[in-house]
């Protein structure tokens, strides 16, 4: 699926669908129930979540696993860091 989901980044320019089309495989389908990502701009995925012990918990404890899974799934995809904000 990452091959496809690359074909079409590659002819959308975007990678926000890419992410948004893994996100449950990353997280879990319980947790992305609870988030949403929303948008990927200079190298920075910023994911809403829904609320406040979540975002603690994602923000404080799962971040580094988290985003070693995205860049795991598109090493051709140059990603910095990831923003938790609440408010899905």
């Amino acid at each position: 699926m990452p091959k496809i989901l690359t074909e079409i980044h590659a002819k959308d320019k975007s990678p926000l669908p890419l992410f948004q089309a893994v996100w449950p495989k990353v997280i879990g389908v319980k947790l992305a129930a609870m988030t949403e990502v929303i948008a990927f701009e200079n190298g920075v995925l910023t994911i809403s979540v829904s609320n406040a012990s979540l975002y603690s918990l994602l923000a404080q404890y799962e971040k580094g696993r988290i985003l070693k899974k995205i860049k795991g799934q598109f090493p051709e995809i140059e990603i910095h860091d990831i923003y938790f904000r609440r408010g899905v």
